[in-house]
């Protein structure tokens, strides 16, 4: 036996301690011993200021060798120094036990230390003998003190083969009193490799599966690290559970959580890394950190006995002491139960972010706990709600948009939030519902930023969230399913708003369900609304946008199985839709939306249909005013394009045009999810009124119903006993989910991942407000469901709903409404009619003063009639047409009488009812033939035709248009030629803002073409209206065989009563037909009167028909007149119109045939056949001539025009026909 002597002598009187190790002593303690002990009974000697020294008498019992129980005893140096106290090192439960027996005999002090009492090998505690370690038997107090504190049912233990957490498993299981239950237990051996996967596996068959949700870990540290992590991993880490280590296992386990998984994924922490609790003895921590505390304690224990009782005995010390004096000079008092064992007491700690926070403590006198009223304990899943262990939890995310990206609160958010958190709490309420499950809510905030999808779904992995409900926009849905289809379980998700027909997709978002409607069963009801209104025609403008191109192509789909044809081009339907940064439309976007809205007029469209991003709606609205869209023949029907959000848009960004988009969407069409449904949906309405006193939203709505089928669903896969756990199985059972909610049935499309529709309300913007006044159901056979007490008001105030086509065709690219007076056109076309007829006036004066003293021969003999009187005959007819051509418009003979008046007007545009684009082409062969005349007048009065003649090839033709061209063009045709070429000067109406030609309403005036023409029209009247108005009389009078002649004096007021007819018709006729009428008939009826009285034909019949056919113009003038102040298009104004017409005609003919005798005649006597066909006559030979000749006439200013051998003769033959010598030739320039 080895042995040796730590003696240290200050006075004579010592303190004998024995001290006892033996082989079983871990060679670190010894080490320890042999370095500080005597270290330390110096602090004590100087701490209690002891007289006596300490003396330690250690010895090493050789325990290998000497095994023998008989053979044992009290080593002898003991017995020889009277040595009453020995502590008991050594390690060995049979040894210990013999110790205590000796010291019981012998009425010694045996002091074990360095190991706590081993129940498990039978150690019973002796009357005499200390246990000075830590016993775990106080530990499985406490658990058992803590277990009933929260009043927990269900357990699980898991624990190392370590004797100590053994016995106190052993010993807490013997505490426990029914109903308190092990469920489960794990032992691990500590000699075994532990792997992750393993203890994972053993979480999930067993533990997890037996219903234990108080998880007790008995283990070292390195084990309680990994048992926490598999607790994460294994989906056991989150609400529902509480996992609490022993003392042992507490000991730096922070940083020991910490740095044994700074490889793992800091997403993926649970309770790794918050929400565990853990026992730790008071002085854990202090022992670690100096490892001979216990000799400190006990030594100083045994001095305050010997400084307290005067030569004590074994006995007498172990009273003292478990009596558990004051110790003020140690750190942490040593204190001991009655029989001995030492009476730890405990500290309660919070495992958050890997630091170990006290949160309470356990008294050993009382076994009961208290805590720390300053800080509520963090439980797994980062709850502070106490686990109840007798309901199990599952866990439902709610991704919901509580701020913008800039921070700032959303409304939209707190809604989602109550109706999410409202039917948690009322599932929780009632533990039927679930099976006896109840939901943890996990909130996540979005902030509207697609970015932090990842960073956001990472760290909920610990959580073990069964699925999602959200997220909110179809960007963020997309973010969030891409981070989420990465993981390997992945779970499901159901969006209360993101209504995009993209997200549909099973094949894309397999993982996704939609419980709004998909945007795709918007387009379906707007096709039924149309068809309901039975519209034919409509005009479609969408978005390009996500929402815009797929309501769009589902809209075209359903409208290709109705009879509806869209007006507007495909090009001019898309709005090119983008932002700026500040959130506010593009200049792009609003130049897109200013040319769908052009189209719509174009196209003369009443019914426009939306189909886009609401956003964009107040702008369409606003260039919709512009172009005059509104009113009762406009109908403006869209998807969900007019919310609350869109009237609080206009105030925002549209509040000085507020009033004018408000006349256009009055009367408007849109779509509004429905309201709350059935005896569910009053039920949510009230609740959710009764506790937020506010009212609820179609989003809170929807993720109220959100949770309520995820509990429908769990509900049944709990009854089955199917794996809720696994992602891939819930989202299948999601799929098959059928149950009513708040917003009605609730089911989900076959293949889709859109809900089946379920309907919508009709939106009518009446007065400023928003009206439901339409359901759209469709399970209910009517489809739509009027509401109660509500109409739909459409535009202007109508009961009912526009046509979709006007009541009558108008050819040009705007409706006939929006076409109002241009004063500035008006104003134009006055003066120039103004100054042409005056300068008319003018030059008819000045023209009238050479040709007065001309006499005109009255026809009172029979004379032969030549091809030239038969023209003039014609021309009373032609001039009678082109009369009523300009006449105010008489519509019972519109179409019959204006198309004859037309054909003699030259207007061939109106007959052939052609492009009003082939107006330019008349007018430039107006212009042509103006410019032709022009020259050809010029030519002759310089001689020029003479040298054509000279051409052989030039002789006819110049012959023909001398004899032909000239005068019909300067004379027949100066009405037509000129109000044609005034046409273009006529800008006198308006339309979308600019002034537009009267006779192409599709050319702007003033710009581009139209001042092109303005001017080669301008030269052209230069060119011809002065010259033809001044010669007219000079074409009767150079025309040889001509007998029919009218005085040149009418000829000139003819021609300014035409000029002021055209001035007065283009300045008045399309302002005030009235106005035009009235002064028309005024003006015709004092023509006609003239007519009369002056007689201007040399022959009496010519003078009666000019005088009816004129007659005739003035009874169709007022007929027309007075039927504006009627009903235009009756009947019985075509009546009378044909009753005085007849009687005009049948009295013209009785007073020809019984006055005026027929003095022209064929000539040879012979009746006429036909019509000459003055290019076809042939020219008769000069030798010919009449017997009877006319005087040369003798223009008194000097001005001759000598037509020598003019013959009277009456027939063709003596005719020169088309080689007649033209009148500029034959006399002085004019």
């Amino acid at each position: 036996m080895i042995s040796f002597l730590l003696l240290t002598v200050i006075c004579n009187a010592e303190i004998r301690i024995g001290l006892l190790t033996s082989p079983f002593t871990s060679q670190k303690l010894k080490k320890e011993l042999n370095s500080n002990l005597q270290e330390i009974l110096i602090h004590i000697e100087t701490a209690l200021n002891l007289q006596e020294i300490i003396r330690i008498i250690w010895i090493d019992a050789d325990l290998l060798t000497e095994n023998d129980e008989s053979v044992w005893k009290i080593p002898s140096i003991f017995i020889d120094d009277d040595v009453i106290i020995f502590l008991d090192a050594a390690n060995s439960v049979r040894y210990s036990s013999f110790l205590a027996n000796q010291a019981l005999k012998s009425n010694l002090l045996h002091i074990v230390i360095s190991r706590p009492i081993n129940t498990l090998e039978d150690e019973t505690n002796y009357p005499n003998t200390l246990y000075v370690e830590t016993s775990f038997l106080s530990q499985a107090d406490a658990f058992n003190g803590l277990i009933n504190k929260f009043s927990w049912r269900n357990i699980g233990i898991i624990q190392d083969k370590q004797v100590n957490n053994c016995q106190m498993s052993r010993k807490l299981k013997s505490l426990m009193k029914n109903p308190i239950e092990v469920k489960d237990q794990i032992i691990f051996d500590i000699d075994d490799t532990l792997e992750d996967d393993s203890i994972s596996y053993r979480l999930q068959s067993t533990t997890r599966e037996s219903g234990a949700r108080v998880i007790l870990i008995m283990s070292s540290p390195n084990i309680a690290v990994q048992v926490l992590r598999s607790a994460d991993e294994s989906l056991m880490g989150g609400v529902g559970y509480a996992w609490i280590l022993n003392s042992e296992a507490m000991k730096h386990i922070g940083e020991t959580l910490k740095n044994s998984n700074a490889g793992v994924s800091a997403e993926s922490y649970g309770v790794l890394k918050s929400g565990a609790l853990g026992l730790l003895a008071t002085d854990a921590i202090y022992e670690i950190e100096e490892p001979l505390s216990t000799y400190l304690s006990i030594i100083t224990l045994i001095c305050q006995g010997y400084l307290a009782i005067e030569n004590p005995s074994g006995p007498d010390l172990f009273n003292y002491i478990t009596s558990n004096p004051e110790t003020p000079t140690l750190a942490f008092p040593l204190k001991f139960t009655s029989n001995g064992l030492k009476k730890p007491s405990y500290d309660l700690y919070n495992i958050v972010n890997f630091a170990e926070i006290k949160v309470g403590s356990w008294d050993p006198d009382t076994s009961d706990f208290t805590f720390n009223e300053n800080f509520e304990i963090l439980w797994p899943g980062f709850t502070t709600i106490i686990p109840n262990d007798t309901i199990p939890i599952v866990q439902l995310g709610l991704l919901y948009p509580a701020h913008d990206n800039e921070g700032n609160i959303l409304k939209i958010g707190s809604d989602i939030k109550n109706g999410f958190s409202l039917a948690i709490d009322e599932i929780n309420s009632d533990l039927t519902i679930l099976n006896g499950y109840q939901i943890q809510a996990i909130y996540t905030d979005t902030f509207l930023f697609p970015s932090l999808a990842s960073a956001n779904l990472r760290s909920l992995d610990s959580f073990n969230i069964l699925g999602f409900i959200g997220p909110h926009s179809l960007e963020l849905c997309k973010a969030y399913l891409d981070s989420e289809n990465i993981k390997f379980d992945i779970k499901p998700m159901i969006t209360y708003s993101a209504s995009s027909i993209t997200l549909t997709s099973y094949n894309t978002y397999g993982n996704l369900l939609q419980i709004i409607q998909p945007d795709s069963l918007q387009a379906v009801a707007l096709t039924l609304f149309i068809q309901l209104q039975e519209w034919k025609r409509i005009g479609v403008i969408y978005t390009n946008d996500e929402f815009g191109i797929g309501v769009y192509q589902s809209f075209l789909a359903n409208l290709g199985t109705l009879e509806v044809s869209i007006a507007n081009l495909e090009t001019y339907r898309v709005i090119d839709y983008s932002v700026n940064t500040n959130g506010k439309l593009s200049s792009k976007t609003k130049k897109s939306v200013k040319d769908a809205v052009d189209e719509i007029v174009r196209k003369q469209i009443k019914i426009i249909v939306y189909l886009g991003n609401p956003k964009v709606g107040p702008e369409i609205a606003r260039i919709g005013y512009n172009r005059e869209l509104h009113g009762n023949e406009y109908a403006w029907i869209g998807t969900i394009w007019l919310t609350e959000e869109v009237l609080l848009d206009i105030d925002e960004n549209y509040k000085q045009y507020k009033n004018d988009i408000y006349k256009v969407i009055e009367g408007a069409i849109g779509l509004n999810y429905c309201k709350a449904q059935g005896d569910k949906g009053k039920s949510f309405e009230s609740a959710y009124k009764a506790r937020y006193n506010e009212e609820y939203s179609t989003s809170s709505m929807l993720a109220y119903d959100a949770v309520y089928t995820y509990a429908s669903v769990l509900s049944g896969m709990i009854s089955r006993g199917d794996d809720y756990n696994n992602g891939k199985v819930l989202t299948n059972n999601l799929r098959s989910a059928d149950l009513t909610g708040a917003s009605g049935k609730i089911k989900f499309s076959e293949g889709s991942n859109g809900r089946s529709a379920y309907g919508y309300d009709i939106i009518n913007f009446q007065n400023n407000f928003l009206v439901s006044v339409l359901e759209y159901d469709p399970f209910d056979p009517n489809i739509f469901i009027n509401l109660a007490n509500r109409t739909i008001v459409w535009g202007g105030g109508s009961s009912n709903p526009p046509s979709d086509s006007w009541p009558n065709k108008y050819d040009c690219p705007f409706a006939e409404h929006m076409s109002t007076i241009s004063f500035k056109g008006v104003g134009i076309i006055i003066t120039i009619g103004s100054f042409l007829f005056f300068m008319t006036l003018g030059l008819s004066y000045y023209s009238y003063k050479k040709w007065k003293q001309i006499e005109i021969n009255e026809i009172k003999t029979t004379t032969s009639r030549s091809w030239k009187d038969t023209l003039v005959q014609l021309q009373i007819a032609v001039e009678f047409f082109q009369f009523v051509a300009i006449a105010p418009n008489f519509s019972s003979l519109q179409r019959v009488i204006q198309a004859a008046s037309n054909v003699f007007m030259l207007d061939a545009i109106k007959v052939a009812s052609s492009n009003k684009s082939d107006y330019w082409i008349l007018l430039s062969a107006i212009c042509g033939l103006s410019y032709l005349w022009f020259l050809l007048v010029l030519l002759t009065m310089l001689k020029g035709e003479d040298w054509l003649k000279s051409i052989s090839f030039c002789k006819r033709i110049v012959s023909i248009l001398d004899s032909v061209f000239l005068p019909s063009y300067g004379n027949t045709f100066f009405l037509p030629a000129l109000a044609l070429l005034l046409d273009m000067f006529v800008c006198d109406h308006k339309a979308q803002g600019h002034d537009y030609v009267w006779r192409d309403c599709y050319t702007k005036c003033w710009e581009g073409k139209h001042n092109f023409f303005i001017v080669t029209s301008t030269l052209a009247i230069i060119l011809y209206e002065p010259i033809a108005a001044y010669s007219r009389p000079l074409w009767q009078n150079s025309t040889t065989g001509l007998n029919l002649k009218m005085q040149p004096f009418f000829l000139l007021l003819k021609t300014c009563v035409q000029i002021l007819l055209i001035a007065i018709g283009k300045s008045l006729q399309s302002i005030s037909p009235l106005a035009h009428g009235i002064v028309f008939t005024l003006l015709i009826s004092a023509y006609s009167i003239i007519i009369y009285k002056l007689k201007p034909f040399n022959y009496n019949r010519c003078n009666l028909w000019q005088f009816s056919s004129i007659l005739a113009v003035v009874y169709i003038s007022f007929l027309a007149t007075l039927s504006y102040t009627g009903d235009p298009e009756y009947i019985g104004w075509f009546i009378a119109l044909v009753v005085g017409w007849a009687l005009i005609i049948g009295i013209s003919l009785f007073i020809q045939r019984k006055y005026m005798p027929n003095l022209l005649i064929p000539p040879g006597g012979r009746p006429k056949n036909k019509i000459y066909d003055v290019i076809a006559i042939k020219e008769k030979n000069n030798e010919e001539s009449n017997t009877n000749n006319f005087t040369s006439f003798k223009v008194v200013d000097k001005t001759l025009i000598r037509i020598e051998n003019i013959a009277p003769d009456n027939s063709e033959e003596n005719s020169q026909g088309p080689e007649d010598e033209n009148v500029f030739s034959q006399s002085e320039p004019v």
